[in-house]
């Protein structure tokens, strides 16, 4: 028999405390404990309560850990050992040429990994490293088999030089893993720099640098400067910089994108540094500046906003060593550090850094009274303070209720797999201590009709199979492509799609609820293809696509582009690629329907899982699926781009909707409060049912807590959701306006046009319109496509008012068709300036722009341009945001608003018995939203075309009843092992570290602590009480499923034998237990608790029974006499 015991826990009376690990279920939801030594105690007197937890781990020994660790010690970043520069008196000429005596002297580095899967080795790179007073210079050398193949499309500074063959620098001066510069240069030696941080990339910033490349038969060679004065100005001896450096590989049939460190996260991510040294000043003591730290309000993990040092001491006597920190002219921190004779001494020193502005920081170091170090950093450009999602300031909800059901979520919702991958999440439980049973995640998702997408069919019949057992439900997913098919499209793999569903129904399907008809798959498919045809290698049918791609959508003219991002940026080429795909995925989308029809007529569809606002031609598939579905998530605070997708399915489809919100950590770590505001937003806006993708995505990129899912790192998040899906079950269908007069539409022409991946307004420009006539305005609208302006016999019939909200590129029967609209009485209004500029393949058809409107547009304006609404009070006096341009008129045309100098800015034209609005600029961005002034035009100009606003549907929001509430845990744990999780950061609070020891009466065998020292153990030291450094356990890489360095079983204690054990804790001072807490796998028997003031008289304070609870991890909850204090606690396991 083999036992495993983590951490203990010891609780008290009369002070509160909310314990991490106190999250209470009976099941995984909650987050469980370790075998864990914890002690709580009440208040500062010898007789207050205390608890003890303990916590059992060890999948193959009895393990034991009590968890006090402050916090992890500074460790060097994992990854290659750190470079020392060499200094050089002559510069190299940079020529490409390497000859020059400076790169014998520089450093060399190779070993690059890749970062992306590949089945082979990558080419190899190599690079050489020095620098002068003024400049570091670089040196890359490129192995490249098949130079005639590279792609070097960027010509001009601060272009896309990412999308060629590259080599990058990111440089760290601070080393604080939060800021970098960043530099890409392709082989023509052009320049893309920027800095980035916790606020994203500015491209703006220009750090000065050049090179000159050269290229040759089986290499390519970049030699780089890069100024001092660039990045805030030259290193101090011994000074520590975060540097890595990169390759991007698009020669060849697969792009290789390489590191000399793991960037498993992307070159861009901060954390992504190795080291380089620069040598420190010779002398008695010599110094080594590890990191200034992150500089950084928003800063997370290591180092922190620390200013580290190492202080190493050549001499005879003792050094006395005074660490400064200053800011705006005040010491914000101070320390002093002897350094003995002969030794040495770190010393890290925090300091604060305020939530807003960039103030600057100095470091400075004095060594028995002489300057030895100072430096200045600028802090990080910090996040925005204040709310991070949509604000809905006067909140309703039963009053908007109907009578009607709830339709399909009777059922339950959708959610990702994430929580069932056992070997990862029973992993993850044993470094951070909490419960994970495999069969209570079944019986989780079973009694929540919570039904997994992503599985393939469960044909399980085996009662004893959690499956069954529990009935959880799940929607098989197409996806295998067969061998040698690269592309979604290709028939062969559309035929593998309706073979794998019709294989569903071919055998016992009885937990199959529904088809989910996969993820994301325009969204593979599109790119795909475009790069198919910018490398076709010996793939035949993407010739065939392309011949068809011109023929049936390109006039003859316009095939697939070649290439994503701004390879090939011909907006006519992807229109017509774009119609294309679609076409085909609607012939692959209709197979599904058909086969699933044919076996299971009322089986449940569910479309496929794409993202953002583009065009995806919505209403041309709302047969085909009986639910929507689409990814979205928090954009900001004057962003509400979880109802914008939502509505856009929901008006064009008609179905069900049941958007993938992403309110686990991925684009932000949303608070239970959040979670409540965006899961609204879908009901507000015609949504029906939810779809959830909880894992920790952001956590995944990083070295250290990485949670992986929701329900780790922010227990209140995911009880506040299990509490939502079960209210959705029974919640009625919200009471929206009955007005259906006023319309967006949903320009899938012009939609088209946007490269993938390439930054284009059209999406910014749909998305902004409708928050400014939903959320702001608080007017109802409808969603229409292309599809449907072309169907309907009349517009006018439907509609009194259609938004436009960009039109560049417009097919003439659509556009004969808005006109039609005006022509017999309706009111478009338009906020591109350059609507139906030419038809979806290229022929001009300005004309009509200026027949319905009334002028042309002319020349672009001089920034910036005022617009002046009075005295039709819209809001005053406004700032043009973005490009704007003249509107010229042969006629007289009425002004709605004028440009400051009189001309117009917008006219609203009689055309026949209707008016055509057009501002020659466009007011739809995300800037403009954010500015109330444009918020109270938007508002207004809805009244005056007579649409009703301040409808209380933008008010819905869910009760405040779903919000966990975390429950008090009363005591304070003495072994200071508490971690609390909120949004996937740890929290310490109620812990003391009363300087606590623990012994053994035998010494674990299978899985040692550290060494006793006179028979005993520090809390602070010990395996047993490790919990704080073990959630900041290293991975080895910045992937979800990258292993960590260290096994879990370097965080428990563990004995082979069967032996009864006993662990006594001495805890220093007299407190009265409340309980211990165990967490376990494995076997755990009977375990008995007693306390004791002298440690050799011992009264019964409880025990429990425990269980078999093989690789799972458990929890077991022991409650304690507490008629007296004790200073010892023994547990008897």
């Amino acid at each position: 028999m083999v036992r495993h015991c983590g951490a203990i826990l010891l609780s008290g009376v009369r002070e509160l405390s909310v314990a991490g690990s106190a999250q209470r279920a009976d099941r995984f939801p909650l987050p469980a404990r370790r075998t864990a030594f914890r002690t709580y105690q009440s208040g500062t007197d010898d007789a207050g309560r205390g608890g003890t937890e303990m916590r059992t781990l060890c999948p193959s020994a009895v393990g034991l850990l009590l968890c006090i660790v402050a916090g992890a010690a500074w460790c060097a970043p994992q990854g290659p050992l750190p470079i020392i520069v060499p200094t050089i008196d002559t510069p190299p000429l940079l020529d490409g040429d390497l000859s020059d005596a400076a790169w014998e002297r520089a450093a060399t580095v190779g070993g690059f990994s890749a970062i992306n899967a590949l089945d082979t080795e990558p080419a190899p790179t190599q690079v050489r490293i020095c620098h002068d007073a003024e400049n570091l210079y670089l040196a890359f050398i490129c192995a490249e088999p098949t130079p005639s193949t590279m792609v070097t499309e960027t010509s001009g500074t601060d272009g896309p030089v990412y999308s060629d063959d590259c080599v990058e620098l990111t440089l760290d001066p601070a080393n604080g893993k939060t800021m970098i510069y960043h530099w890409a240069v392709n082989s023509r030696g052009v320049i893309w720099d920027a800095e980035q941080g916790p606020t994203g990339t500015d491209a703006g910033w220009n750090g000065g640098a050049t090179a000159r490349c050269s290229v040759g038969d089986a290499s390519w060679v970049c030699e780089m400067r890069v100024p001092f004065a660039g990045v805030a100005g030259p290193p101090n001896p011994g000074e520590t910089w975060g540097i890595n450096f990169c390759r991007e590989r698009r020669a060849g049939d697969v792009p290789e994108f390489t590191a000399w460190h793991p960037a498993h996260s992307g070159f861009s991510d901060p954390v992504n540094t190795g080291e380089i040294v620069f040598a420190p000043a010779p002398g008695a003591v010599v110094l080594r500046v590890l990191t200034r730290g992150a500089l950084s309000a928003d800063a997370e993990g290591e180092p922190g906003n620390v200013f580290r040092i190492d202080l190493s001491n050549h001499a005879a006597a003792e050094a006395s060593a005074v660490v400064r920190i200053g800011s705006e002219g005040v010491v914000v921190a101070q320390a002093t550090a002897a350094v003995p004779a002969g030794g040495a001494a770190q010393v890290a020193l925090p300091y604060p850094v305020p939530p807003e502005g960039r103030p600057g920081f100095s470091f400075t170091v004095a060594v028995n009274g002489n300057s030895v170090h100072e430096s200045t950093r600028q802090a990080v450009r910090p996040m925005p303070r204040g709310p991070r999602v949509w604000v809905t300031e006067d909140p309703l909800y039963e009053p908007l209720l109907t009578d009607r059901p709830p339709g399909l979520r009777t059922e339950g919702v959708l959610i990702w797999g994430h929580l069932n991958d056992a070997g990862l999440l029973r992993e993850t439980a044993r470094r951070f201590g909490i419960r994970y049973v495999l069969d209570e995640v079944y019986q989780l998702h079973g009694e929540h009709d919570l039904h997994f997408v992503g599985h393939g069919t469960i044909r399980h019949l085996n009662p004893d199979d959690p499956w069954v057992r529990w009935q959880v439900k799940n929607l098989p997913t197409p996806g295998r492509l067969p061998e040698g098919v690269p592309w979604i499209l290709d028939p062969r793999a559309i035929d593998a799609t309706a073979a794998e569903i019709e294989a569903v129904f071919t055998g016992p399907h009885p937990l199959v609820w529904g088809i989910y008809a996969g993820d994301e798959v325009a969204e593979y498919t599109i790119p795909q293809g475009a790069e198919l045809m910018r490398k076709p290698g010996d793939y035949a049918y993407i010739h065939e696509a392309d011949a068809e791609v011109k023929r049936d959508f390109g006039n003859g003219q316009f095939g697939i582009p070649a290439g994503i991002l701004e390879r090939d940026p011909d907006p006519y080429k992807w229109i017509a690629y774009r119609r294309f795909c679609h076409a085909k995925l609607r012939e692959r989308n209709q197979r599904i329907h058909d086969i699933v029809r044919e076996y299971a007529p009322g089986m449940p569809i569910v479309s496929t899982d794409e993202g953002g606002v583009y065009s995806y031609e919505q209403s041309s598939q709302a047969e085909l699926f009986d639910i929507f579905t689409q990814q979205s998530g928090p954009r900001g605070r004057w962003r509400a781009q979880v109802g914008c997708v939502t509505k856009v399915l929901a008006d064009l489809t008609g179905k069900e909707v049941w958007p993938c919100v992403h309110i686990e950590n991925y684009m932000l770590n949303t608070t239970p409060e959040e979670t409540v505001e965006e899961i609204s937003q879908v009901f507000r806006n015609g949504g029906t049912g939810l779809h959830l993708f909880l894992s920790d995505i952001q956590g995944g990129r990083k070295w250290v807590l990485d949670t992986k899912v929701t329900a780790v790192g922010s227990p209140r998040r995911w009880h506040t959701l299990l509490n939502i899906v079960d209210l959705l079950k029974t919640m009625p269908v919200p009471k929206y306006p009955d007005y259906d007069r006023t319309a967006i539409l949903f320009n899938d022409d012009t939609l088209a046009a946007q490269p993938y991946d390439a930054k284009r307004p059209y999406g910014e420009q749909t998305e902004s319109c409708y928050t400014m006539l939903g959320p702001v305005a608080r007017s109802w609208f409808k969603f229409i496509d292309c599809a449907q302006v072309i169907e309907w016999p009349s517009l006018r019939a439907r509609f009194d008012i259609i938004y436009l909200p960009t039109a560049r590129y417009q097919r003439p029967e659509i556009v004969q068709k808005l006109m039609a609209f005006v022509r017999e009485g309706g009111t478009l209004v338009c906020g591109d300036p350059h609507a139906f500029e030419t038809d979806i393949h290229g022929a001009g058809t300005s004309g009509r722009r200026e027949e319905l409107f009334g002028v042309r547009t002319g020349e672009a304006l001089a920034a910036p341009v005022t617009i002046t609404t009075s005295p039709r009070n819209l809001g005053g006096e406004l700032t043009v945001i973005g490009e704007a341009y003249s509107l010229q008129s042969s006629g007289p045309v009425p002004v709605l608003v004028t440009y400051a100098d009189g001309n117009p800015a917008i006219v609203s034209n009689k055309y026949g018995e209707g008016t055509a609005i057009l501002f020659g600029f466009n007011p739809f961005s995300f800037a403009a939203v954010e500015q109330e002034q444009w918020r109270t035009f938007f508002t207004e100009l809805a009244g005056m075309l007579g649409q009703p606003t301040g409808l209380d549907i933008w008010r819905f929001t869910l009760p405040d009843s779903v919000i966990w509430q975390e429950p008090e845990d009363v005591g304070v744990c003495l072994t200071n092992n508490r971690v609390i999780w909120q949004e996937e950061k740890p929290h310490f609070g109620g812990n003391r570290d009363v300087g606590a020891t623990y012994s053994y009466s035998a010494a674990p065998d299978a899985m040692p602590d550290v060494d006793a020292v006179d028979g005993v153990i520090a809390c602070s030291m010990g395996h047993l009480t490790d919990r704080r450094e073990a959630i900041y356990a290293r991975k080895t890489g910045t992937t979800r499923g990258a292993p960590y360095d260290l096994p879990a079983a370097r965080w428990m204690s563990g004995w082979a034998t069967p032996e009864p054990v006993t662990i006594t804790v001495d805890l220093k001072q007299a407190y009265t237990p409340v309980k211990l807490s165990l967490w376990f796998c494995d076997t755990l028997s009977v375990v008995t608790v007693e306390g004791g003031t002298d440690g050799t008289t011992w009264r019964a304070l409880g025990s429990a029974d425990g269980q078999q609870a093989g690789v799972d991890v458990y929890d077991l909850h022991i409650p304690l006499d507490q008629t007296g204090p004790c200073r010892y606690i023994r547990i008897t396991l």
